[in-house]
């Protein structure tokens, strides 16, 4: 599987840059370019194990795609 995207900081496709809205069960960690590396691959997979264990919920598809909308145009 391939991410295609034109900006290195921001993928459209995927909610919280982590989650693909159109199947959220797949997850990808580390898709941002190296500019914040550590810290936010960390953070997001924080993120992935809370929607794993149930302690996080995943929004509706309007409203990821809603989130990526307002954060793409930052």
């Amino acid at each position: 599987m391939r991410l295609k995207n034109s900006s290195k900081l921001w993928a459209n496709d995927l909610y919280m840059g982590v989650a693909l809205v159109e199947n959220p069960r797949l997850m990808y960690v580390g898709m941002q370019a190296q500019y914040f590396s550590f810290m936010m691959f960390d953070i997001q997979s924080h993120f992935v194990r809370n929607v794993i264990l149930g302690t996080a919920q995943m929004p509706s598809k309007e409203e990821m795609k809603q989130n990526n909308i307002e954060w793409g145009n930052k």
